[in-house]
């Protein structure tokens, strides 16, 4: 894969126990509101903190950035009343789980190796993935490396972009409502991180304002704007007046206290890691096409993601599904996550059915 392709596909915002630093060590306080109690899982080197509701089919969740488990929320409980088993992790790098130093660690093959050694701690045979932002290309990556292991794909936000080398792409429309490569520049800065670590909570007022990072929104805007390059600095310092949120104000305070202790480096370290995880692909075996039900939701206020519904998934994604979620920015689980559940279950429900669902 290219790296030009692989920075145009991930989302604008994705060693021994001995040899890692533990974000969540000594972080009782930390426990997620409204999530069940978590389970630390050795895998792969390290700690995740795993959380689990429900019995029955497994469907993981993969958040993104700058999500943690607590994201899906929403998700876990909803699914496991429709009867099947939620699982979501703070992955690599975020919440409590452990945060290595090193940035080839943060590669996206070495966090589906994660993703497997959870499974094979919980004997979990195969599972449903659901990602979204950096997740969705995790959940994505999965079949690619582990065909063995998925029973189904939920992408949100970026469409699948693992595309088989001997298939053209398609051409789609040029997105110039966003720089995602000025924003992989900046995200990646020593003094953004150091700035997003001393402003944690401004960050989260800022990303979940009602209609701030909206398509509609930031096409009225002059290029110049920091919204247009995502560049979080700029973005924080012009400070909103009487801003309103789509999130409650306990959970933008959730995600500034986990923050605020584990720091961004983590987080930032898999855009860090991008070029790594270009060179380690050249070296896996790789199984192009997805043989198993793919959903894909598609929100239309995403400026990340503008590219629509036709995109060419079907030339290698046999049993395909697309649904356009109006009106729904960026951040689906928190911005809509009661018609995010509908989809989910709906699909599930004729995908992978389970006794009186």
């Amino acid at each position: 894969m290219k790296r030009r392709n692989f920075i145009k596909t991930t989302a604008a915002f994705s060693a021994s126990i001995a040899m890692t630093s533990q974000a969540g060590s000594g972080s009782s306080n930390l426990n997620a509101p409204g999530m069940p109690t978590p389970k630390f899982v050795y895998s792969n080197g390290i700690d995740l903190a795993v959380y689990q509701s429900g019995k029955g089919l497994p469907v993981i969740f993969c958040h993104g950035f700058p999500e943690l488990a607590f994201t899906w929320r929403k998700q876990l409980s909803a699914i496991e009343q429709a009867g099947y088993q939620a699982i979501a992790a703070d992955l690599r790098g975020y919440g409590l789980s452990s945060a290595p130093k090193s940035i080839k660690d943060y590669t996206v093959a070495t966090i589906c190796d994660d993703l497997v050694g959870m499974m094979d701690a919980l004997n979990i045979e195969k599972a449903i993935f659901c990602g979204h932002d950096w997740g969705g290309f995790i959940a994505d990556t999965m079949p690619l490396l582990y065909p063995e292991r998925c029973l189904g794909i939920i992408g949100i936000g970026a469409h699948n972009n693992q595309r088989p080398p001997n298939l053209e792409w398609p051409k789609l429309a040029a997105n110039d409502l966003l720089d995602k490569e000025a924003f992989n520049q900046h995200i990646q800065k020593a003094s953004t991180e150091a700035f997003l670590d001393l402003n944690s909570k401004a960050l989260f007022q800022r990303i979940f304002q009602k209609d701030y990072l909206s398509a509609s929104n930031l096409a009225k805007l002059n290029k110049d704007a920091p919204e247009r390059s995502f560049n979080l600095v700029e973005m924080i310092k012009n400070k909103p007046i009487a801003p309103s949120y789509f999130v409650p104000q306990a959970a933008i305070d959730y995600y500034a206290k986990v923050f605020t202790k584990t720091g961004f480096a983590g987080a930032i370290n898999w855009y860090r890691a991008i070029p790594a995880s270009v060179a380690e692909f050249a070296e896996r075996k790789l199984h192009w096409g997805v043989q198993v039900p793919y959903l894909y939701i598609w929100p239309n206020q995403d400026p990340i993601n503008q590219d629509g519904l036709e995109v060419g998934m079907e030339d290698y994604i046999a049993d395909l599904e697309k649904v356009e979620l109006k009106g729904c920015g960026h951040f689906v689980p928190e911005e809509q996550p009661e018609e995010l559940n509908k989809l989910i279950i709906s699909w599930l429900q004729r995908k992978f059915p389970v006794a009186n669902s």
